[in-house]
Protein backbone atom coordinates (compact mmCIF):
# COMPACT_ATOMS: atom_id res chain seq x y z
CA UNK A 1 0.00 0.00 0.00
CA UNK A 2 1.15 3.59 -0.19
CA UNK A 3 2.82 4.97 2.45
CA UNK A 4 1.55 7.87 4.35
CA UNK A 5 3.89 10.92 4.75
CA UNK A 6 1.61 13.00 6.67
CA UNK A 7 -1.83 12.51 8.91
CA UNK A 8 -3.40 12.29 5.91
CA UNK A 9 -1.61 12.77 1.94
CA UNK A 10 -0.30 9.56 0.44
CA UNK A 11 2.64 9.24 -1.59
CA UNK A 12 2.34 6.88 -4.50
CA UNK A 13 5.96 6.70 -5.91
CA UNK A 14 6.07 5.31 -9.40
CA UNK A 15 9.60 5.22 -9.42
CA UNK A 16 12.35 6.91 -7.30
CA UNK A 17 15.98 8.26 -8.71
CA UNK A 18 18.72 5.45 -8.22
CA UNK A 19 17.02 3.14 -5.94
CA UNK A 20 13.51 0.91 -5.26
CA UNK A 21 12.15 -1.25 -6.41
CA UNK A 22 10.13 -0.15 -9.99
CA UNK A 23 13.96 1.68 -10.83
CA UNK A 24 15.56 -2.07 -10.40
CA UNK A 25 12.61 -3.58 -12.68
CA UNK A 26 12.17 -1.44 -16.27
CA UNK A 27 9.67 -4.55 -17.62
CA UNK A 28 7.77 -4.22 -15.07
CA UNK A 29 7.82 -0.29 -15.35
CA UNK A 30 7.21 -0.69 -18.68
CA UNK A 31 3.89 -2.73 -18.38
CA UNK A 32 2.34 -1.48 -15.46
CA UNK A 33 3.33 2.29 -15.72
CA UNK A 34 3.94 3.36 -19.73
CA UNK A 35 1.88 3.73 -22.20
CA UNK A 36 2.53 2.07 -25.62
CA UNK A 37 1.68 5.49 -27.75
CA UNK A 38 5.03 7.21 -25.55
CA UNK A 39 7.54 8.52 -28.62
CA UNK A 40 11.25 8.61 -29.13
CA UNK A 41 11.93 7.58 -25.85
CA UNK A 42 14.43 4.53 -24.21
CA UNK A 43 15.38 3.01 -21.34
CA UNK A 44 19.29 3.95 -21.23
CA UNK A 45 21.94 3.81 -18.23
CA UNK A 46 18.93 3.14 -16.04
CA UNK A 47 17.12 6.29 -17.37
CA UNK A 48 13.91 7.05 -19.12
CA UNK A 49 15.41 9.56 -21.89
CA UNK A 50 14.80 10.75 -25.33
CA UNK A 51 16.23 9.11 -28.37
CA UNK A 52 19.07 10.66 -29.89
CA UNK A 53 18.61 12.98 -33.12
CA UNK A 54 20.13 11.92 -37.11
CA UNK A 55 23.09 13.83 -38.94
CA UNK A 56 24.06 13.40 -42.37
CA UNK A 57 27.63 11.15 -42.27
CA UNK A 58 28.30 12.76 -45.64
CA UNK A 59 26.93 15.57 -47.87
CA UNK A 60 27.15 13.15 -51.04
CA UNK A 61 23.67 12.09 -52.06
CA UNK A 62 23.27 9.07 -53.14
CA UNK A 63 21.40 7.60 -56.73
CA UNK A 64 18.32 6.73 -55.37
CA UNK A 65 16.28 4.81 -52.02
CA UNK A 66 19.32 3.33 -50.04
CA UNK A 67 18.47 -0.63 -50.00
CA UNK A 68 20.74 -1.82 -47.74
CA UNK A 69 24.43 -1.56 -46.31
CA UNK A 70 26.61 -4.67 -47.04
CA UNK A 71 29.78 -4.89 -45.05
CA UNK A 72 33.11 -6.52 -45.60
CA UNK A 73 35.64 -7.34 -43.48
CA UNK A 74 39.03 -8.53 -44.73
CA UNK A 75 41.59 -10.88 -42.93
CA UNK A 76 44.31 -7.71 -43.69
CA UNK A 77 41.86 -5.61 -41.15
CA UNK A 78 40.84 -3.59 -43.60
CA UNK A 79 36.89 -2.74 -43.77
CA UNK A 80 34.01 -1.58 -46.08
CA UNK A 81 30.86 -0.21 -45.68
CA UNK A 82 28.96 -0.38 -48.92
CA UNK A 83 25.50 1.18 -49.80
CA UNK A 84 23.14 -0.33 -52.76
CA UNK A 85 20.48 1.64 -54.09
CA UNK A 86 18.20 0.75 -57.10
CA UNK A 87 21.12 2.05 -59.48
CA UNK A 88 24.22 1.65 -58.12
CA UNK A 89 26.66 -0.52 -55.65
CA UNK A 90 28.80 2.48 -53.13
CA UNK A 91 32.10 1.87 -50.82
CA UNK A 92 32.55 4.75 -48.31
CA UNK A 93 35.90 6.72 -48.89
CA UNK A 94 36.63 7.69 -45.38
CA UNK A 95 39.95 9.73 -46.27
CA UNK A 96 38.11 11.51 -48.63
CA UNK A 97 34.39 11.63 -47.20
CA UNK A 98 32.88 10.28 -50.74
CA UNK A 99 31.85 7.13 -51.93
CA UNK A 100 33.67 4.78 -54.68
CA UNK A 101 31.15 3.06 -57.01
CA UNK A 102 31.60 -0.42 -57.53
CA UNK A 103 28.85 -0.51 -60.13
CA UNK A 104 30.26 -2.76 -63.40
CA UNK A 105 31.42 -0.15 -66.15
CA UNK A 106 32.20 -0.43 -69.87
CA UNK A 107 35.22 1.63 -70.92
CA UNK A 108 36.28 0.33 -74.35
CA UNK A 109 37.40 2.55 -77.36
CA UNK A 110 37.44 6.03 -77.23
CA UNK A 111 34.73 8.88 -77.78
CA UNK A 112 34.45 12.35 -79.31
CA UNK A 113 32.13 15.22 -78.04
CA UNK A 114 32.06 18.18 -80.74
CA UNK A 115 30.96 21.50 -80.32
CA UNK A 116 28.34 22.05 -81.68
CA UNK A 117 26.53 18.86 -80.24
CA UNK A 118 27.46 18.74 -77.04
CA UNK A 119 25.22 16.37 -75.74
CA UNK A 120 26.22 13.95 -78.88
CA UNK A 121 28.44 11.45 -77.84
CA UNK A 122 30.77 9.47 -80.22
CA UNK A 123 31.93 6.51 -80.02
CA UNK A 124 35.16 4.71 -81.86
CA UNK A 125 35.91 1.19 -81.42
CA UNK A 126 33.12 0.81 -79.04
CA UNK A 127 29.79 -1.76 -78.80
CA UNK A 128 27.25 0.42 -76.99
CA UNK A 129 24.67 -1.60 -78.18
CA UNK A 130 25.28 -4.46 -76.08
CA UNK A 131 26.84 -2.46 -73.36
CA UNK A 132 25.08 0.59 -72.43
CA UNK A 133 21.40 1.42 -71.92
CA UNK A 134 19.28 4.45 -71.08
CA UNK A 135 19.73 5.97 -67.28
CA UNK A 136 23.69 4.60 -67.48
CA UNK A 137 25.89 7.23 -66.97
CA UNK A 138 29.11 8.41 -68.76
CA UNK A 139 32.44 9.89 -66.92
CA UNK A 140 34.62 11.70 -69.12
CA UNK A 141 38.35 10.24 -68.94
CA UNK A 142 39.47 7.20 -67.26
CA UNK A 143 39.65 6.38 -64.16
CA UNK A 144 38.02 8.41 -60.82
CA UNK A 145 34.69 6.48 -60.60
CA UNK A 146 33.25 7.88 -57.42
CA UNK A 147 31.26 10.69 -56.14
CA UNK A 148 32.93 13.58 -57.03
CA UNK A 149 33.64 12.90 -60.63
CA UNK A 150 30.78 14.40 -63.14
CA UNK A 151 28.39 12.33 -64.48
CA UNK A 152 26.25 12.24 -66.98
CA UNK A 153 23.26 10.51 -67.88
CA UNK A 154 22.05 8.55 -70.80
CA UNK A 155 19.28 9.29 -72.40
CA UNK A 156 19.11 6.73 -75.39
CA UNK A 157 21.58 5.03 -77.06
CA UNK A 158 21.25 5.05 -80.78
CA UNK A 159 23.86 2.99 -82.09
CA UNK A 160 27.07 1.09 -81.21
CA UNK A 161 28.95 4.59 -81.68
CA UNK A 162 26.35 7.30 -80.67
CA UNK A 163 24.76 7.78 -77.02
CA UNK A 164 22.55 10.83 -76.41
CA UNK A 165 22.81 12.39 -73.10
CA UNK A 166 20.32 14.13 -70.93
CA UNK A 167 22.80 17.18 -70.50
CA UNK A 168 25.48 18.90 -72.44
CA UNK A 169 28.72 17.79 -71.73
CA UNK A 170 32.21 19.59 -72.40
CA UNK A 171 33.25 19.82 -75.47
CA UNK A 172 36.09 16.19 -75.93
CA UNK A 173 39.02 15.84 -78.94
CA UNK A 174 38.27 12.59 -80.93
CA UNK A 175 40.12 9.75 -78.76
CA UNK A 176 39.03 10.41 -75.31
CA UNK A 177 38.73 7.96 -72.73
CA UNK A 178 35.40 7.40 -70.84
CA UNK A 179 33.86 5.23 -68.73
CA UNK A 180 29.80 4.57 -68.83
CA UNK A 181 28.57 3.17 -65.26
CA UNK A 182 25.98 -0.01 -66.13
CA UNK A 183 23.17 0.95 -63.89
CA UNK A 184 21.10 -2.14 -61.77
CA UNK A 185 17.57 -2.42 -63.32
CA UNK A 186 15.93 -3.37 -59.79
CA UNK A 187 13.57 -1.13 -58.59
CA UNK A 188 12.69 1.11 -55.48
CA UNK A 189 11.36 -2.44 -53.55
CA UNK A 190 13.70 -4.60 -54.81
CA UNK A 191 16.19 -4.79 -51.41
CA UNK A 192 19.75 -6.47 -51.88
CA UNK A 193 20.22 -8.74 -49.76
CA UNK A 194 24.42 -9.23 -48.91
CA UNK A 195 25.95 -12.01 -47.36
CA UNK A 196 29.92 -12.23 -46.65
CA UNK A 197 32.16 -15.50 -47.90
CA UNK A 198 35.45 -17.27 -48.21
CA UNK A 199 36.10 -18.49 -51.23
CA UNK A 200 39.15 -20.47 -51.44
CA UNK A 201 40.84 -19.11 -54.28
CA UNK A 202 39.14 -15.42 -54.66
CA UNK A 203 39.59 -14.84 -50.60
CA UNK A 204 36.90 -12.86 -48.45
CA UNK A 205 33.68 -11.33 -50.75
CA UNK A 206 30.69 -9.85 -50.28
CA UNK A 207 27.98 -11.07 -51.99
CA UNK A 208 24.74 -8.93 -52.99
CA UNK A 209 21.32 -10.08 -54.84
CA UNK A 210 18.17 -8.27 -55.61
CA UNK A 211 15.90 -10.89 -57.34
CA UNK A 212 16.07 -8.95 -60.48
CA UNK A 213 19.46 -8.21 -61.45
CA UNK A 214 22.13 -11.12 -61.71
CA UNK A 215 23.80 -11.94 -58.11
CA UNK A 216 27.27 -9.69 -57.93
CA UNK A 217 30.14 -10.57 -55.25
CA UNK A 218 33.03 -7.37 -54.60
CA UNK A 219 36.68 -8.38 -53.01
CA UNK A 220 37.21 -5.30 -51.60
CA UNK A 221 38.61 -3.24 -55.32
CA UNK A 222 37.81 -2.66 -58.34
CA UNK A 223 34.48 -3.03 -59.57
CA UNK A 224 31.82 -5.28 -58.52
CA UNK A 225 31.66 -8.77 -60.19
CA UNK A 226 28.56 -10.50 -61.95
CA UNK A 227 28.50 -14.50 -60.94
CA UNK A 228 29.85 -15.97 -64.29
CA UNK A 229 28.74 -19.66 -63.29
CA UNK A 230 25.67 -20.69 -62.21
CA UNK A 231 23.34 -23.69 -62.13
CA UNK A 232 21.54 -23.64 -65.66
CA UNK A 233 18.85 -21.32 -66.23
CA UNK A 234 19.71 -20.18 -62.78
CA UNK A 235 19.41 -15.63 -63.15
CA UNK A 236 18.87 -14.29 -59.87
CA UNK A 237 16.99 -15.19 -56.46
CA UNK A 238 16.01 -12.87 -54.14
CA UNK A 239 17.68 -14.05 -50.85
CA UNK A 240 21.32 -15.30 -50.32
CA UNK A 241 23.27 -17.10 -47.20
CA UNK A 242 25.82 -18.64 -46.04
CA UNK A 243 25.80 -22.23 -44.44
CA UNK A 244 28.41 -24.67 -43.52
CA UNK A 245 30.94 -22.86 -46.14
CA UNK A 246 28.69 -22.81 -49.05
CA UNK A 247 26.25 -20.01 -50.71
CA UNK A 248 22.80 -20.44 -50.63
CA UNK A 249 20.51 -18.62 -52.80
CA UNK A 250 16.75 -18.74 -52.12
CA UNK A 251 13.19 -17.82 -53.93
CA UNK A 252 15.20 -17.85 -57.27
CA UNK A 253 14.12 -17.15 -60.50
CA UNK A 254 15.33 -20.02 -63.22
CA UNK A 255 14.94 -19.62 -66.98
CA UNK A 256 12.43 -16.76 -66.93
CA UNK A 257 10.15 -18.18 -64.26
CA UNK A 258 9.71 -17.84 -60.48
CA UNK A 259 10.61 -20.48 -57.93
CA UNK A 260 10.08 -19.24 -54.80
CA UNK A 261 9.84 -22.23 -52.64
CA UNK A 262 13.76 -22.83 -53.77
CA UNK A 263 16.78 -23.08 -52.16
CA UNK A 264 20.18 -23.62 -54.37
CA UNK A 265 23.34 -24.06 -53.13
CA UNK A 266 27.19 -23.99 -54.36
CA UNK A 267 30.30 -25.91 -54.16
CA UNK A 268 32.10 -25.64 -50.43
CA UNK A 269 33.93 -22.15 -50.16
CA UNK A 270 33.98 -21.77 -54.63
CA UNK A 271 31.68 -19.18 -55.35
CA UNK A 272 31.99 -20.68 -59.17
CA UNK A 273 31.04 -24.03 -58.44
CA UNK A 274 26.61 -25.32 -59.09
CA UNK A 275 25.56 -28.37 -59.88
CA UNK A 276 22.27 -28.34 -61.54
CA UNK A 277 21.36 -31.26 -59.23
CA UNK A 278 21.90 -29.39 -55.93
CA UNK A 279 18.46 -27.37 -54.96
CA UNK A 280 15.51 -28.15 -52.74
CA UNK A 281 12.15 -27.29 -53.21
CA UNK A 282 9.99 -26.66 -49.78
CA UNK A 283 6.77 -27.99 -51.76
CA UNK A 284 5.41 -29.81 -48.20
CA UNK A 285 2.93 -26.52 -48.27
CA UNK A 286 1.91 -23.85 -50.73
CA UNK A 287 3.48 -20.91 -48.98
CA UNK A 288 6.89 -19.61 -50.29
CA UNK A 289 10.21 -18.66 -48.81
CA UNK A 290 9.91 -15.41 -46.92
CA UNK A 291 13.17 -15.49 -45.54
CA UNK A 292 16.66 -17.22 -44.06
CA UNK A 293 18.53 -16.87 -40.78
CA UNK A 294 20.82 -19.09 -38.94
CA UNK A 295 20.92 -19.86 -35.19
CA UNK A 296 22.92 -22.74 -32.61
CA UNK A 297 24.57 -23.84 -35.72
CA UNK A 298 21.66 -24.93 -37.62
CA UNK A 299 20.55 -23.12 -41.61
CA UNK A 300 16.31 -21.95 -40.85
CA UNK A 301 14.11 -21.11 -43.79
CA UNK A 302 11.18 -19.33 -43.28
CA UNK A 303 8.11 -19.56 -45.17
CA UNK A 304 4.75 -17.61 -44.41
CA UNK A 305 3.05 -19.66 -42.34
CA UNK A 306 6.05 -22.08 -40.65
CA UNK A 307 9.60 -22.34 -40.67
CA UNK A 308 11.92 -25.49 -41.71
CA UNK A 309 14.96 -26.35 -39.85
CA UNK A 310 18.34 -27.28 -41.27
CA UNK A 311 21.30 -29.33 -40.66
CA UNK A 312 24.58 -30.04 -42.71
CA UNK A 313 24.54 -33.67 -43.92
CA UNK A 314 26.91 -36.03 -45.65
CA UNK A 315 25.78 -37.86 -49.14
CA UNK A 316 24.02 -36.28 -51.97
CA UNK A 317 21.61 -34.57 -50.08
CA UNK A 318 24.26 -32.47 -48.52
CA UNK A 319 21.37 -30.64 -46.21
CA UNK A 320 18.41 -32.26 -44.22
CA UNK A 321 15.54 -29.48 -43.01
CA UNK A 322 12.72 -30.88 -40.64
CA UNK A 323 9.04 -28.68 -40.20
CA UNK A 324 9.32 -26.10 -37.34
CA UNK A 325 5.35 -25.82 -36.58
CA UNK A 326 5.87 -23.78 -33.50
CA UNK A 327 7.13 -20.66 -35.59
CA UNK A 328 4.84 -18.25 -36.26
CA UNK A 329 6.14 -17.33 -40.22
CA UNK A 330 7.88 -14.49 -41.27
CA UNK A 331 6.40 -11.82 -43.14
CA UNK A 332 9.88 -10.24 -44.09
CA UNK A 333 13.07 -11.13 -44.73
CA UNK A 334 15.01 -7.88 -43.60
CA UNK A 335 13.20 -8.18 -40.61
CA UNK A 336 15.30 -11.40 -39.19
CA UNK A 337 17.70 -10.92 -36.46
CA UNK A 338 20.30 -13.92 -35.22
CA UNK A 339 20.58 -13.24 -31.86
CA UNK A 340 23.18 -15.15 -30.28
CA UNK A 341 19.63 -16.49 -27.97
CA UNK A 342 17.31 -16.49 -30.57
CA UNK A 343 16.41 -15.24 -33.84
CA UNK A 344 14.17 -11.99 -33.59
CA UNK A 345 11.58 -11.73 -36.81
CA UNK A 346 8.16 -10.17 -37.99
CA UNK A 347 5.36 -12.34 -38.01
CA UNK A 348 3.29 -13.34 -40.20
CA UNK A 349 0.72 -12.21 -37.43
CA UNK A 350 1.74 -8.95 -37.72
CA UNK A 351 3.79 -8.70 -34.42
CA UNK A 352 7.44 -9.29 -33.62
CA UNK A 353 8.24 -12.53 -32.52
CA UNK A 354 11.46 -14.09 -30.12
CA UNK A 355 12.07 -17.79 -31.53
CA UNK A 356 14.81 -20.57 -30.33
CA UNK A 357 13.91 -23.02 -32.39
CA UNK A 358 12.06 -24.39 -29.16
CA UNK A 359 10.05 -21.76 -28.70
CA UNK A 360 8.09 -18.87 -30.47
CA UNK A 361 7.52 -15.60 -27.90
CA UNK A 362 5.65 -12.85 -29.10
CA UNK A 363 7.61 -9.52 -28.18
CA UNK A 364 5.18 -6.99 -28.96
CA UNK A 365 1.97 -8.94 -27.98
CA UNK A 366 -0.96 -6.32 -26.48
CA UNK A 367 1.32 -3.43 -26.27
CA UNK A 368 1.56 -2.04 -29.40
CA UNK A 369 -1.62 -2.98 -31.20
CA UNK A 370 -0.68 -0.01 -34.59
CA UNK A 371 1.50 -3.27 -35.62
CA UNK A 372 -1.86 -4.70 -36.95
CA UNK A 373 -2.01 -1.37 -38.85
CA UNK A 374 1.40 -1.50 -40.79
CA UNK A 375 0.83 -0.82 -45.05
CA UNK A 376 0.52 -4.49 -46.05
CA UNK A 377 2.31 -3.79 -49.17
CA UNK A 378 5.65 -2.26 -47.34
CA UNK A 379 5.92 -4.10 -44.30
CA UNK A 380 7.01 -7.39 -45.92
CA UNK A 381 10.04 -5.16 -46.13
CA UNK A 382 10.53 -4.07 -42.60
CA UNK A 383 14.02 -3.89 -41.49
CA UNK A 384 15.45 -5.22 -38.64
CA UNK A 385 18.81 -4.35 -37.15
CA UNK A 386 20.73 -4.97 -33.89
CA UNK A 387 22.09 -2.52 -31.99
CA UNK A 388 25.09 -4.26 -29.84
CA UNK A 389 25.98 -1.79 -27.01
CA UNK A 390 22.66 -0.89 -26.24
CA UNK A 391 20.92 -4.41 -26.17
CA UNK A 392 18.61 -2.88 -28.82
CA UNK A 393 16.85 -4.32 -31.92
CA UNK A 394 15.16 -1.69 -33.75
CA UNK A 395 12.74 -2.30 -36.73
CA UNK A 396 11.94 0.15 -39.46
CA UNK A 397 8.33 0.05 -40.18
CA UNK A 398 5.58 1.81 -42.16
CA UNK A 399 2.53 3.21 -39.89
CA UNK A 400 -0.22 5.53 -41.82
CA UNK A 401 1.91 5.72 -44.87
CA UNK A 402 2.20 3.92 -48.06
CA UNK A 403 5.80 4.48 -49.32
CA UNK A 404 8.26 5.29 -46.34
CA UNK A 405 9.10 3.65 -43.33
CA UNK A 406 8.18 6.30 -40.49
CA UNK A 407 8.68 4.26 -37.55
CA UNK A 408 10.48 2.43 -35.15
CA UNK A 409 10.09 -0.21 -33.27
CA UNK A 410 13.01 -0.30 -30.47
CA UNK A 411 13.36 -3.86 -27.78
CA UNK A 412 15.54 -3.78 -25.34
CA UNK A 413 15.95 -7.75 -25.42
CA UNK A 414 17.95 -7.36 -21.78
CA UNK A 415 15.29 -5.07 -19.83
CA UNK A 416 12.54 -6.36 -22.51
CA UNK A 417 11.43 -2.99 -22.88
CA UNK A 418 9.88 -2.02 -26.14
CA UNK A 419 9.46 1.48 -27.65
CA UNK A 420 8.16 3.06 -30.49
CA UNK A 421 10.36 6.25 -31.95
CA UNK A 422 9.37 8.30 -35.19
CA UNK A 423 11.69 11.17 -37.21
CA UNK A 424 11.14 14.44 -38.27
CA UNK A 425 13.06 13.86 -41.50
CA UNK A 426 10.41 12.17 -43.80
CA UNK A 427 12.90 10.17 -45.98
CA UNK A 428 15.33 9.17 -43.39
CA UNK A 429 14.43 5.33 -42.57
CA UNK A 430 15.20 3.28 -45.73
CA UNK A 431 17.73 0.81 -43.77
CA UNK A 432 20.27 0.18 -41.52
CA UNK A 433 23.65 -0.26 -40.96
CA UNK A 434 27.10 0.17 -38.83
CA UNK A 435 30.20 2.13 -39.83
CA UNK A 436 33.69 0.44 -38.66
CA UNK A 437 37.08 2.71 -39.08
CA UNK A 438 39.28 1.36 -41.84
CA UNK A 439 41.93 2.38 -39.72
CA UNK A 440 43.28 3.75 -36.32
CA UNK A 441 41.77 7.18 -36.15
CA UNK A 442 43.38 10.51 -34.33
CA UNK A 443 41.44 12.87 -32.63
CA UNK A 444 42.16 15.88 -34.58
CA UNK A 445 40.48 13.95 -38.00
CA UNK A 446 38.29 16.64 -39.84
CA UNK A 447 35.59 14.19 -39.95
CA UNK A 448 35.44 11.32 -37.84
CA UNK A 449 38.05 12.00 -35.05
CA UNK A 450 35.17 13.85 -33.43
CA UNK A 451 32.64 10.61 -33.79
CA UNK A 452 35.30 7.83 -32.59
CA UNK A 453 37.95 10.07 -30.48
CA UNK A 454 35.30 12.28 -28.11
CA UNK A 455 37.20 15.10 -26.34
CA UNK A 456 40.57 13.08 -26.42
CA UNK A 457 43.91 13.99 -27.74
CA UNK A 458 46.41 12.23 -30.05
CA UNK A 459 46.38 9.13 -30.83
CA UNK A 460 42.85 6.74 -30.40
CA UNK A 461 42.74 3.37 -31.40
CA UNK A 462 38.76 2.66 -32.17
CA UNK A 463 38.62 -0.91 -30.89
CA UNK A 464 40.84 -1.00 -27.83
CA UNK A 465 39.33 2.20 -26.43
CA UNK A 466 36.04 2.06 -28.21
CA UNK A 467 35.05 -1.96 -27.29
CA UNK A 468 34.61 -1.71 -31.64
CA UNK A 469 30.86 0.26 -30.48
CA UNK A 470 30.72 0.68 -34.16
CA UNK A 471 28.27 4.03 -35.18
CA UNK A 472 25.01 3.06 -36.46
CA UNK A 473 23.97 4.62 -39.86
CA UNK A 474 20.60 4.90 -41.14
CA UNK A 475 20.15 5.10 -44.68
CA UNK A 476 17.77 7.22 -46.47
CA UNK A 477 15.31 7.34 -49.40
CA UNK A 478 16.78 10.62 -50.28
CA UNK A 479 19.86 8.79 -51.20
CA UNK A 480 21.64 10.48 -47.85
CA UNK A 481 23.53 8.57 -45.35
CA UNK A 482 22.60 9.27 -41.46
CA UNK A 483 24.83 8.77 -38.30
CA UNK A 484 21.74 7.54 -35.86
CA UNK A 485 21.75 8.76 -32.53
CA UNK A 486 23.51 12.05 -32.72
CA UNK A 487 22.91 15.30 -31.50
CA UNK A 488 19.01 16.74 -30.28
CA UNK A 489 17.66 17.05 -33.68
CA UNK A 490 16.84 15.45 -37.29
CA UNK A 491 18.95 17.19 -39.35
CA UNK A 492 18.02 20.74 -38.12
CA UNK A 493 14.81 19.69 -37.79
CA UNK A 494 13.19 19.54 -33.83
CA UNK A 495 11.04 16.92 -32.73
CA UNK A 496 9.10 16.00 -30.09
CA UNK A 497 9.82 13.55 -26.71
CA UNK A 498 7.15 12.22 -25.32
CA UNK A 499 6.33 10.17 -22.35
CA UNK A 500 2.68 9.22 -22.13
CA UNK A 501 1.69 7.10 -18.43
CA UNK A 502 -0.80 4.47 -18.25
CA UNK A 503 -4.18 6.01 -16.31
CA UNK A 504 -3.09 5.47 -12.30
CA UNK A 505 -5.54 5.24 -10.14
CA UNK A 506 -2.84 4.71 -6.92
CA UNK A 507 -3.89 1.13 -6.20
CA UNK A 508 -7.29 2.19 -5.41
CA UNK A 509 -9.26 1.89 -8.06
CA UNK A 510 -12.94 2.40 -7.29
CA UNK A 511 -11.82 5.50 -4.84
CA UNK A 512 -12.55 8.80 -5.67
CA UNK A 513 -9.01 10.93 -5.26
CA UNK A 514 -7.42 14.11 -4.96
CA UNK A 515 -4.27 14.57 -6.65
CA UNK A 516 -2.37 17.15 -4.60
CA UNK A 517 0.78 17.19 -6.71
CA UNK A 518 3.83 15.65 -8.14
CA UNK A 519 7.34 15.37 -7.42
CA UNK A 520 9.50 15.04 -10.93
CA UNK A 521 13.46 14.28 -10.62
CA UNK A 522 14.96 15.01 -14.50
CA UNK A 523 18.68 15.42 -15.52
CA UNK A 524 19.72 18.92 -15.31
CA UNK A 525 20.25 20.45 -19.00
CA UNK A 526 21.84 23.80 -20.18
CA UNK A 527 18.59 24.86 -21.59
CA UNK A 528 15.21 23.25 -22.20
CA UNK A 529 11.93 22.93 -20.62
CA UNK A 530 9.69 20.16 -20.36
CA UNK A 531 5.76 20.33 -20.37
CA UNK A 532 3.17 18.04 -18.31
CA UNK A 533 -0.15 17.46 -19.03
CA UNK A 534 -2.52 15.79 -17.39
CA UNK A 535 -6.02 13.63 -18.60
CA UNK A 536 -8.56 12.69 -15.79
CA UNK A 537 -10.61 9.55 -15.57
CA UNK A 538 -11.31 8.33 -19.29
CA UNK A 539 -11.51 11.82 -20.95
CA UNK A 540 -10.37 11.56 -24.07
CA UNK A 541 -8.85 15.39 -24.07
CA UNK A 542 -6.57 16.77 -21.48
CA UNK A 543 -7.03 19.55 -19.28
CA UNK A 544 -6.58 22.92 -20.00
CA UNK A 545 -3.53 24.03 -16.99
CA UNK A 546 -0.63 22.57 -17.91
CA UNK A 547 2.77 22.74 -16.03
CA UNK A 548 6.39 23.49 -17.10
CA UNK A 549 9.82 22.76 -15.63
CA UNK A 550 12.94 24.04 -16.30
CA UNK A 551 16.36 22.00 -17.34
CA UNK A 552 18.58 24.28 -16.11
CA UNK A 553 19.50 24.59 -12.53
CA UNK A 554 23.32 26.03 -11.08
CA UNK A 555 25.39 24.04 -9.76
CA UNK A 556 22.83 20.49 -9.47
CA UNK A 557 23.36 17.53 -12.10
CA UNK A 558 19.24 16.93 -11.22
CA UNK A 559 17.09 18.98 -11.22
CA UNK A 560 14.25 18.46 -8.41
CA UNK A 561 10.46 20.43 -8.78
CA UNK A 562 7.20 19.67 -6.98
CA UNK A 563 4.34 20.91 -8.79
CA UNK A 564 0.52 21.35 -7.10
CA UNK A 565 -2.56 19.87 -9.45
CA UNK A 566 -5.44 20.00 -6.90
CA UNK A 567 -7.34 17.65 -9.91
CA UNK A 568 -10.22 15.22 -8.45
CA UNK A 569 -10.73 11.91 -10.37
CA UNK A 570 -10.43 8.09 -10.10
CA UNK A 571 -7.32 8.03 -12.46
CA UNK A 572 -4.82 10.31 -13.54
CA UNK A 573 -2.77 10.08 -17.02
CA UNK A 574 -0.05 12.16 -16.95
CA UNK A 575 2.27 13.06 -20.02
CA UNK A 576 5.90 14.97 -20.19
CA UNK A 577 6.98 15.91 -23.73
CA UNK A 578 9.77 18.69 -24.89
CA UNK A 579 11.11 18.86 -28.18
CA UNK A 580 14.62 19.66 -26.63
CA UNK A 581 16.38 16.52 -24.33
CA UNK A 582 15.13 15.19 -21.37
CA UNK A 583 15.92 12.24 -18.95
CA UNK A 584 13.47 11.22 -16.31
CA UNK A 585 14.87 9.84 -12.93
CA UNK A 586 11.80 10.19 -10.96
CA UNK A 587 8.26 10.72 -10.56
CA UNK A 588 6.27 10.68 -7.31
CA UNK A 589 2.32 11.59 -6.96
CA UNK A 590 0.88 12.39 -3.21
CA UNK A 591 -2.79 12.43 -3.36
CA UNK A 592 -5.75 12.04 -0.67
CA UNK A 593 -8.90 9.59 -0.85
CA UNK A 594 -11.99 11.56 -1.25
CA UNK A 595 -13.16 11.93 2.30
CA UNK A 596 -9.75 12.41 3.82
CA UNK A 597 -7.60 15.69 4.12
Amino acid sequence: MPSAISSAALKHPIFLPSKGPESDKPKEFLQDIVSPYSRNMELLNELVQGRGGLAKLVSTQLSGYILSQPFLSKFSGNKFNLCCTPKDIYSLDYANTRFDILTPVYTTGTIEIQAGTPTILRGSGTLWDANAKAGDYVKIGAGSIHTDSTWYEVESVDSDTLITLTSAAATTGAGASYVLRQIFTGGNTDYWDWEQFLDENIGEVVIMTNGVDKPYYWTGSGQATIFGTLATGFTTAKFVDVYKDRILFLNTVEGGANQPQRLRWSGVADLTSYLDIDFRDFVDEPTFITATGRYAGFHVVFKATNAYVGRHVSGADVFDYDLATECEGCRSRFSVVEHQKFLAYYGSDKKFHKWNLLQDIIITEATFPETKEFDPNTDEFVQGFEIKHRNQIRWFCPFGDTDLFNYITVWDYVKEDVKVWDTAEANALSCMGRLFLNDDVYADDAVFGELYADETSGFADDSSQLANAALTLYGGYDGYLRIADSGTDDDGSTYTRLLRFKRLNFRMSDRRKRLQRQRWWLDQEASGTVTIKMKLDESSSYEPETKSISLTETGKEVVKKMITWNKHAITFQPEISATNFFALHGFNNYFFPKGLG
